[in-house]
């Protein structure tokens, strides 16, 4: 067994877990009260002790203002809570270090082996912001060597230890206390992967305790009691806070009841003096009503993934439940029917996460310090191995970076610390060597690494042994909002170039080449040219993203003028924990421009700021969106107008949630930060459309198709195409760009041509394209000009299909386009482009 112990963090909202994975199991750490979980909860008190998990989560009702909960939720953000007792602030950064000590100090006090190596969780939907923070939290806490990994593959890495994981699909279901995160994961051919994603950063089982209060236990009192106005009575606050910890013991108690009692007294009195004292019964089908809506969105996302792996509920083996909300009969019951896959909570829901986690340490290198080994008889290698393999023997290779002079050959000794293989002694030849080592199944194999010189004689090596785990390797993670750099066009406007879509695989390193927009003169001051980055999808208007920060080429920092269209280089890159890192390079400077991109938080507007000023940007997109109703009405198109029906309704939903938000008077960073993302998504639609509608106004027909190929042929070349298709879509773009102007419709229709046959080619490669291909051609009432021998090719097809047979496939939906009347040709094969793009991309 080996003697090495790696850590995994889930970092919760309402609560965090470590466990330590020994190379062969897996424990969940206890604290200090015996439990496995811990409450993500933080309280000071006056003499500045700070107190973490079930004591400072006891004194959330009789002290709230010194204690603070659920700060998850705002990780990333400047708003900070206060500690009346001791006039001291925190931000969510902060809080979550303190949170990580606490359960770094339960590891170090129940284990002699020093935390090594640290896997901390972030939700899958966390963006680069929140996912700097929590890195941030981990240094704060003492952590030198932290790696980030999202929620739902951790809990996948833990169910991919069980015997049978191997060649399955399955839907992970996180919904924890303050988000929901679901992946559809495959392990086929011996790899963990990630197919699709979704989640919501604002929805978890702290709605369902805020729904229970707001609408079960408040009305049930205010029935009895004259109380006053929350807003304005901080014993009424109290009481509020005080009917949240009952709403979380309800949902536990109906967990395994029809019904619970709530029992409430000893929270003061109301306005007529009375004491508040009441027993009320809470009964399951209330909670279902309330929690129905949330679980019914999250069954949404789940469809939508599985619309963008390209898979049906069929194809699933299970769903994963993770979190503690998942323990409710209402999500397991609405889940199992609407679903229809096999629940699978074989692996503790509450613990799960953190149990991947910590396996996930074991395959992460832990930096080294170089030896210099001089003149001594020590050697220096450096190893190539996969730190997870799914096959019974795995590759090592080795070369000798520091050899001493004083040795003519060397040989090598690989064996396994259980000693149940050893590799031989093996010459290494020109400093190079390759050995095949041999791995127990499910488990962490550590090996031991010995030299030899050419009379026997033992020599000293540096490292002295390594480990491989045995089980399903571990894919690269996907990046789950796109990023890219705000860009001025031709026409003065702002847009963002996305230089990492959405689900890119991570680590990923790209270099793009811009041009400065004006000349900078060195030596004045705060002048510069920014490098925006923005994190979303809404391409047209920057603002509608996420600010990630800014790389500045500052005017004091350069020795001469950079002239107006001189080159910019830009390098990006994101790292398989989501950290970015960003570098300039202008080459008429020779010079490297480099800091941290992420915006500074004492740039940061609080989310509650940004809240308050919300009715004026709401009242701006209403106007836009009446004169878009006005220009909407000559179009005559009815996706156009289900738009601006559905644009509507979301402002009339955003329009009541700033005023609920308005009038509370409370600081609540949660709801602040859930309004000004919805309203940044609502700006994204408007401006979308207004692009639509405005093309849609002044372009010829030409043009039109120009743009709508261009899009399609974009998006299909970035997810299938090669290096030749994405090098052929670039000439493509520029030579629309070149034409834009021109009035030959002969010259305009060719390059809408030369993009859609372009996406042709790149879809004709993809087995997946001919399948639905085939399904439409299948579909009754397509019409034929021979029916009996399309019915023939049909029933080859079929067999084909269930053979994989893709190639035989292709041939007999080409025989059956021949087959069709020639008009619908074209609009079958763009029918199954349309299904295809939009399930992966919507």
């Amino acid at each position: 067994m080996s003697t090495q112990v790696f850590y995994g963090i889930d970092l919760g909202t309402t609560n965090s877990v470590i466990a330590k994975y020994d190379g062969a199991e897996v424990q969940i750490v206890k604290n200090r009260d015996l439990m496995d979980v811990t409450p993500s909860v933080v309280r000071i008190e006056r003499s500045g002790r700070i107190i973490v998990g079930r004591r400072a989560y006891q004194t959330l009702y009789s002290d709230p203002e010194n204690v603070a909960a659920e700060f998850k939720r705002w990780m990333g953000q400047s708003d900070r809570k206060e500690f009346k007792a001791l006039g001291r602030s925190l931000d969510a950064e902060e809080l979550s270090a303190e949170v990580l000590k606490s359960l770094l100090e339960d590891a170090r006090r129940l284990s002699p082996t020093p935390v090594e190596s640290v896997v901390i969780t972030v939700p899958a939907a966390f963006g680069q912001l929140q996912c700097e923070a929590t890195a941030r939290s981990a240094t704060r806490a003492g952590i030198v060597n932290a790696a980030l990994i999202q929620e739902p593959l951790a809990a996948s890495i833990a169910y991919g230890m069980k015997p049978d994981a191997r060649d399955k699909h399955w839907l992970v279901y996180d919904l924890g206390g303050g988000t929901f995160d679901l992946a559809v994961i495959s392990t086929k051919d011996g790899r963990l992967s990630v197919l699709e994603h979704k989640g919501d950063n604002m929805l978890g089982g702290k709605d369902f305790d805020r729904a229970i209060v707001d609408q079960i236990l408040l009305p049930r009192l205010k029935e009895h009691f004259n109380l006053p106005d929350p807003n304005s009575s901080r014993d009424v606050r109290k009481l509020v806070q005080f009917l949240r910890l009952k709403a979380e013991e309800v949902k536990t108690d109906l967990s395994t009841s029809e019904s619970s009692i709530v029992i409430i007294n000893d929270v003061g009195t109301d306005l007529d003096g009375k004491p508040i004292e009441l027993e009320v019964e809470v009964r399951r089908n209330e909670i279902n009503t309330l929690v129905e809506p949330y679980v019914r969105k999250t069954i949404r996302l789940c469809r939508e993934a599985l619309s963008g792996a390209r898979l049906t509920s069929d194809e699933i083996a299970s769903l994963i439940l993770v979190g503690g909300p998942s323990y409710m009969p209402i999500v397991r019951e609405m889940l199992a029917t609407e679903l229809r896959v096999p629940l699978d909570y074989s692996i503790d829901p509450m613990t799960v996460v953190a149990r991947g986690a910590a396996i996930y340490a074991s395959s992460i290198p832990v930096p080294t310090t170089q030896v210099s080994i001089g003149e001594s008889a020590t050697v220096s290698l450096q190893l190539a191995y996969e730190p997870v393999w799914p096959d019974a023997t795995c590759l090592v290779a080795g070369r000798v970076s520091e050899w001493p002079r004083s040795l003519h050959s060397i040989e090598i000794l690989i064996e396994s610390e259980t000693g149940v293989w050893k590799s031989g002694w093996v010459p290494i030849k020109d400093g190079f060597f390759e050995l095949k080592v041999h791995l127990l199944e499910e488990s962490t194999n550590r090996f031991w690494v010995y030299l030899r010189d050419e009379v026997g004689r033992s020599l000293s090596v540096s490292p002295d042994s390594f480990s491989i785990r045995h089980g399903l390797a571990i894919a690269e993670p996907p990046l789950p909002h796109s990023v890219g750099v705000e860009v001025v066009g031709a026409d003065g406007r702002s847009e963002v170039d996305n230089i990492f879509p959405r689900s890119t695989p991570l680590p990923i390193t790209k270099r793009i080449v811009y041009k400065a927009r004006r000349a900078l003169k060195p030596g004045k001051n705060e002048d510069c040219l920014a490098v925006k980055v923005w994190e979303g999808e809404w391409v047209n208007d920057p603002e509608a993203n996420t600010f990630v920060g800014a790389l500045k080429i500052n005017a004091t920092d350069i020795r001469r003028t950079v002239p107006e269209g001189a080159d910019i280089e830009l390098s990006i890159s994101i790292s398989a924990s989501r950290l970015m890192d960003v570098r300039a390079y202008v080459p008429i400077l020779s010079q490297y421009f480099q800091e941290s991109v992420y915006v500074a938080k004492d740039n940061q507007r609080p989310a509650m700021d940004e809240a308050q000023e919300m009715g004026s940007v709401i009242d701006d997109q209403v106007e836009r969106l009446e004169k878009l109703e006005k220009e909407g009405l000559s179009t005559n198109d009815a996706a156009l107008e289900d738009e601006l029906t559905q644009l509507r309704k979301d402002l009339d939903e955003l329009t009541a949630e700033q005023e609920r938000v308005q009038s509370n008077q409370q600081d609540n960073p949660d709801a602040a930060k859930k309004l000004v993302h919805e309203a940044k998504n609502v700006r994204g639609k408007l401006s979308s459309l207004e692009k639509k509608i405005g093309l849609q106004r002044r372009l010829p027909e030409s043009l039109r198709r120009i743009d709508k190929e261009k899009e399609i042929a974009g998006e299909v070349v970035q997810k299938w195409g090669e290096k030749l298709d994405k090098k052929e879509y670039e000439i493509l773009c520029k030579e629309a760009e070149r034409i834009s102007d021109k009035e030959d419709e002969r010259i305009l229709a060719k390059v809408a041509n030369d993009f859609a046959g372009l996406k042709w080619r790149v879809l004709a490669r993809q087995p997946w394209w001919w399948k639905e291909c085939f399904e439409q051609l299948s579909v009754e009432g397509t019409p034929y000009v021979n029916k009996e021998e399309a019915t023939s090719l049909i029933l080859a097809g079929q067999q084909q299909l269930v053979s994989g047979d893709f190639d035989s496939l292709q041939s007999t939906v080409r025989k059956l386009w021949d087959l069709q009347p020639k008009d619908n040709v074209e609009m079958e094969q763009q029918i199954a482009l349309q299904s295809g793009i939009k399930r992966r991309w919507s």
